[in-house]
């Protein structure tokens, strides 16, 4: 499948200037900050529970975006990688690279302070419409893969999966919260840790 999205909830909406995170990007693309290949920076701030301020890849999007009308920090995979074919492991990916951007957020704040994320709760979003439009049994064949890819990286319990929205128009979505959720930073070192053995 194609375009899979996670994203992470911040803790404190009055932390993020949507402006401030523009530069912020600019840099990323400049130092190399996430993985991927950076193109641009695209500013949808004006517009209402939108996209935000998006980080432009080859690969995937990076965004700090309002869809929920709640700042949350997404990534979205556009492309695929051949070694990548089984589902939980996109979404594996998926989720990695969320959570080592939301970390790179957060240890390099913008200049009106630090942003927090919290862990407890994590979206994620399959808009390949073809191959997985948004209907119950679509829901209920992949939410199995979904928890396992999220149980996996957390090390922790899957409190509630739930189907974001019912509407055929709205993306397949998953609204998963996790009991005992550990700290970001803690999530990156596992992920890190996963990914060099």
């Amino acid at each position: 499948m194609q375009r899979i999205s996670a994203k992470l909830y911040v803790e404190d909406s009055s932390a993020v200037t949507p402006t401030a995170i523009i530069p912020v990007f600019h840099r990323w693309i400049s130092d190399g900050a996430v993985e991927g290949l950076l193109i641009d920076v695209a500013d949808y701030k004006h517009v209402p529970e939108g996209p935000g301020i998006m980080l432009i890849g080859h690969e995937g999007d990076y965004s700090v975006e309002y869809t929920d009308g709640v700042p949350a920090f997404r990534y979205e995979r556009k492309r695929d990688r051949p070694s990548e074919s089984e589902l939980r492991e996109q979404i594996h990916q998926v989720l990695r690279l969320t959570l080592i951007g939301a970390n790179t957020l957060a240890e390099n704040p913008d200049p009106h302070g630090p942003i927090g994320f919290r862990t407890d709760e994590v979206v994620v979003s399959i808009a390949d419409r073809l191959r997985a439009p948004n209907t119950a049994e679509n829901f209920e064949s992949i939410k199995h893969e979904v928890e396992a890819a999220v149980a996996e990286i957390y090390g922790a319990v899957v409190e509630t999966i739930e189907r974001i929205s019912e509407d055929a128009r709205v993306p397949l979505g998953f609204r998963v919260r996790i009991d005992k959720a550990p700290a970001l930073k803690e999530l990156v070192g596992r992920v890190q840790t996963a990914a060099a053995s």
